[in-house]
């Protein structure tokens, strides 16, 4: 776009990459070996390296056949000029769509550590390979595998960390966490988080009316300050500058009242009884759904909390749901106790 005429036009060097990509997609070549080869050849980029992550969301982007939008959410749409047309865009679309697709059990699965663990080689999250149907019938299992294995990146060399079976990691996980259920320690450390959090409401209280005070105070000074002044007691420029300091304080502490009332808010709500709430959980783990026993593991196991270390996983459990029913809200109710719904997502 030319700020001095109004119009837009083509980059010259960098329409020709573009609708290649769209033409060796649709002739059959994978993200990756676009990618491999704009790098190799010193194609440059804007920022950063050429990725099959780059090469994929251009591929996919409505703006080469002339339709850019400068903001998704208003659904603004503003007409450019078209590097390809529709028919090679659709062609490129249906080509990564059966790419992405090739060999895939089409079925729902779930996996106990998905989301939460990281590599210990390279630190990179650790993804999971969906199971996959391989020649003569015969099924790949779903495994655990390091992103940096799974996904070669340009510029950097792959890990070759172990690949565990999911199958095995779950049932080791289930294990430990099932364990720590059972433990004596965990109603009194529920029972310590939830008197912690009492805690600190009482003290996050006390501070909302200390700063609601204040406020107060500032106020009154600000009216007797105004009174002198119109009794011909203080000059316009004393007067002025009281004002001036007291409109800062009152910013000052009218921010940290918020904050004080946030943080209140995020403490306050009746307390669960520590022994009903493990109790549930463990009438829970009995005979607990697959995602089920996602959503309990999820309690226990923060994000980076798993390390895979060859075969083996090396976790850190610690019980983040804080034990309030203010909180709870993905508890209903099994059996007469509480029953944890399904996780949505790791966290």
């Amino acid at each position: 776009y030319s700020r001095a005429t109004g119009v837009w036009s083509l980059d010259a060097d960098r329409a020709p990459i573009v609708r290649e990509m769209f033409e060796r997609v649709t002739a059959g070549e994978s993200c990756l070996a676009i990618a491999r080869d704009l790098h190799e050849r010193g194609i440059p980029r804007p920022r950063g390296t050429w990725s099959r992550a780059r090469v994929y969301v251009i591929v996919r982007s409505r703006h080469p056949v002339g339709e850019w939008s400068p903001d998704k959410k208003a659904h603004a749409l503003i007409r450019v000029p078209a590097i390809i047309d529709e028919a090679l865009w659709h062609k490129a679309q249906a080509k990564l769509s059966e790419h992405g697709k090739r060999g895939l059990i089409k079925a729902k699965h779930t996996y106990l550590l998905q989301g939460l663990g990281v590599c210990h080689k390279c630190g990179q999250p650790m993804t999971v390979r969906s199971p996959t149907k391989q020649r003569r019938g015969r099924v790949q299992a779903a495994a655990y595998l390091c992103r940096a294995r799974k996904f070669e990146e340009v510029g950097r060399a792959r890990c070759d960390s172990a690949i565990t079976r999911t199958s095995d990691i779950d049932e080791r996980v289930w294990s430990a966490v099932t364990k720590a259920l059972l433990s004596d320690e965990l109603v009194e450390r529920v029972a310590e988080r939830d008197a912690q959090r009492d805690a600190n409401a009482s003290r996050w209280f006390e501070d909302v009316r200390g700063y609601e005070a204040r406020l107060k105070q500032i106020e009154t000074a600000s009216a007797a300050i105004a009174a002198r002044f119109r009794r011909g007691l203080l000059s316009e420029a004393v007067f002025d500058g009281e004002l001036d300091a007291a409109a800062k304080d009152r910013a000052a502490i009218a921010t940290q009242l918020e904050t004080a009332r946030a943080a209140l808010r995020g403490h306050v709500g009746p307390s669960v009884d520590a022994q009903r709430w493990v109790d549930a959980i463990r009438d829970l783990a009995v005979d607990a759904s697959p995602e089920e026993r996602q959503a309990i593991v999820r309690k226990f196991v923060e994000p980076g909390g798993a390390v895979f270390i060859g075969g083996l996983v090396e976790l850190t459990l610690r019980f983040t749901e804080p034990a309030r029913a203010a909180s709870l809200d993905e508890v209903g109710t099994r059996r007469g106790g509480l029953r944890l719904a399904p996780a949505t997502s790791a966290g």
